[in-house]
Formats: structure tokens, C-alpha cells, sequence
């Protein structure tokens, strides 16, 4: 099977967000953009990394205690650095896609930071790799009948 790299694959540019950034608009953002997760950048360096489930099911500590009113109001003051992953796990544009997919199963995440020489350069996500991994199946198929031809 051909092998690709996580560079062929990855999608980019990024959108991201800030660690600054209200819980709600990161959300909103997701959905306009169709994206379900944002890399986290604060100047630039990635710090963590929020995902649409995590901005979805985003809730304050004493939500169960506060009336509706004040609970939509307390949610809606929630910033990403409240409720992103810290220091997520990345990858290299030069690592193959078959290692990027083991590890991402190892970690049971859906998306990888692609990070060279510490800048975020673009994220692989289950879909990128899963792309790439029906890609290489299709040109062995290809290649099969052609090498039985000539065999």
C-alpha cells in the first residue's frame, strides 16, 4: 500500500480561536465553518484545542444551582481556555498517515495539530486520514491488475 504523509492530507488554513474567546462564539464559529474541532492559539503558540461536543456540553461549575436565567448568562460568559483540552497532542506534516491514525486511536481523538518548527500549520482529522487511507487502498487496486499483466 502507498504510503502518505500527514502533509498531503492535512487541512488547512486553520481556523482557530483564542483562549480569550467566549465559549459560544467558538461554538457558533464551528458551525459556520462546518468544522467540529478549533486549535487554541495564544500568540501564536498552540495551548490547547476545543472540540464542537466540548463547546456544546459546555456548563459552569454551579450550573444545576442557578435559575435558568442566570445559567444562560453564566454560559455565556464561559471563555475556551475554561473548557479546551490543554496541551493536545500534535504531529509532524512528515509522519505517515497510518502512524498519525494509530495514534489518534491510541489517544481516542478525532483531530491532530500539525505543528512544524512550533507553528501550527494545519490539523489532520479522522476524515483527512480516512481520505488518505481509501486513497492508498484505490491505487493498489489500481495497481493490482496492471502488475498481474505484466508479471
Amino acid at each position: 500500500m502507498k504510503t502518505f504523509v500527514v502533509r498531503e492530507f492535512m487541512s488547512q488554513p486553520v481556523i482557530a480561536t483564542t483562549p480569550e474567546a467566549k465559549v459560544v462564539e467558538a461554538h457558533q464559529r464551528m458551525i459556520e465553518k462546518r468544522v467540529r474541532r478549533l486549535p487554541v492559539l495564544d500568540q501564536g503558540k498552540l495551548v490547547g484545542i476545543i472540540t464542537l461536543l466540548d463547546a456544546s456540553e459546555a456548563r459552569p461549575p454551579d450550573a444545576d444551582t442557578l435559575r435558568p436565567t442566570a445559567r444562560h448568562v453564566a454560559i455565556s460568559l464561559m471563555t475556551v481556555a475554561e473548557v479546551m483540552t490543554h496541551n493536545p497532542v500534535t504531529i509532524s506534516p512528515n509522519v505517515s498517515i497510518l502512524d498519525a491514525a494509530r495514534l489518534m486511536a491510541r489517544h481516542k481523538i478525532s483531530g491532530l495539530p500539525v505543528m512544524e518548527h512550533d507553528h501550527l500549520i494545519g490539523i489532520l482529522t479522522e476524515s483527512d486520514a480516512f481520505r488518505a487511507i481509501v486513497r492508498a487502498a484505490d491505487e493498489d487496486a489500481r495497481a493490482e491488475p496492471l502488475a498481474k499483466a505484466l508479471g
